[in-house]
């Protein structure tokens, strides 16, 4: 190989590797909003065909990280209780859409 054609395979490989580290910068902060491990007990388990996970078969909640999905509340009355109570939690579209769910039902 001559000092040109070299010259250019270094340009080649160094221009690669530039790109490389870019492109691992721009997707740097998609990492972050992956979905973090529970620190508390898990409450809930999520599994099948999921494109965010945060063990390794499934996604696993504790109440914290639930609460950081979005919140909808409303207000009933049930057999249980002799007065409406509100109800508050994560609606499970929410939920799926978090975790990349798609499907038809």
């Amino acid at each position: 190989m001559d000092g040109s054609k070299n010259g250019r395979w270094q340009w080649r490989v160094r221009s690669a590797a530039i790109a490389v580290v870019w492109a691992c910068a721009a997707l740097a902060p998609l990492a972050a909003e992956a979905l973090d491990r529970p620190t508390g007990k898990v409450i809930l388990t999520v599994t099948g065909t999921l494109s965010v996970r945060n063990d390794a078969e499934a996604a696993v909640f504790d109440l914290a990280l639930l609460d950081q999905l979005p919140q909808h509340s409303f207000s009933t009355r049930t057999p249980w209780y002799p007065e409406g109570r509100k109800f508050s939690g994560v609606l499970v579209s929410d939920l799926l859409k978090a975790l990349g769910v798609q499907g038809t039902s």
